[in-house]
């Protein structure tokens, strides 16, 4: 039963593997499970029954998924208080190989009663607990290894608990908290 186009009518694999000796033995078809392409394999697995043989074609394919850009960086965190009220400097440091282009620093107040009132060195917001300092026209990328000093004087209520998430453009940052 095996015409020009293959066994059974289905088509012909790109290429057969040793074929054997036995004449008995008949190709039922080959899956490739790549992207439904077929493809040369050097060794399939051979299961035998009766006089039909079956060549299974088994490949496991896995693409590396990308993986995350990952910016080092650090924090350094030293908040004063007093009743009502904090100034908080921050030192931002590129611990990477790499440098931070447009950075965008956020972070998350603790205490629903904290808020931003006047920063330097960056254009500050704060919307809900989570506040951003953005990066000041004259000084919009760090250099690997450089670092950025930055704060802002806030209120409070209920107490001035220190911030926490730590972001520089969407990647945690490892954080210092430096009590004076």
């Amino acid at each position: 039963m095996r015409g020009p186009s293959g066994a059974y009518g289905l088509p012909r694999p790109a290429s057969v593997d040793r074929p054997t000796a036995d004449t008995d033995d008949h190709v039922i078809g080959a899956v490739d499970r790549h992207d439904g392409a077929a493809t040369a394999h050097a060794d399939p697995v051979r299961a035998a029954s009766g006089s039909v043989t079956v060549r299974i074609y088994n490949d496991v394919i896995t693409t590396p998924s990308p993986s995350p850009r990952t910016i080092n960086c650090r924090v350094d965190y030293r908040q004063v208080t007093w009743t009502g009220g904090m100034t908080a400097t921050i030192e931002l440091t590129n611990t990477s190989t790499t440098p931070v282009r447009d950075w965008r620093l956020t972070f998350l107040f603790t205490n629903p009663g904290q808020a931003v009132s006047l920063g330097w060195s960056a254009t500050w917001s704060q919307t809900g607990a989570e506040v951003t300092a953005l990066a000041p026209s004259w000084g919009t990328d760090i250099a690997p290894g450089q670092t950025v000093h930055l704060g802002f004087n806030g209120s409070y209520s209920g107490g001035g608990s220190n911030p926490m998430q730590w972001r520089l453009n969407g990647e945690p940052c490892t954080v210092r908290i430096i009590t004076t």
